[in-house]
């Protein structure tokens, strides 16, 4: 994967995440702003239904 993840369901942070993001399964897929905020909670959906597309919205969705 290109991006950040965690590779070990064991990793000491999962719960720590789950809890800030307010993720009760996986795979979830939350997109952050540069800052850390949130910019979609669950982008899952959005790269199933389109793909590549999905990242370019997201980066259009950005606060400029």
């Amino acid at each position: 994967m290109p991006w950040l993840s965690l590779t070990s369901h064991d990793d000491k942070r999962i719960e720590a995440l789950k809890e800030k993001f307010a993720i009760i399964g996986i795979p979830h897929l939350v997109v952050l702003e540069p800052n850390g905020n949130i910019l979609i909670q669950n982008g899952r959906p959005d790269v199933q239904k389109k793909g590549i597309v999905a990242f370019d919205e997201w980066i259009n969705k950005l606060p400029k």
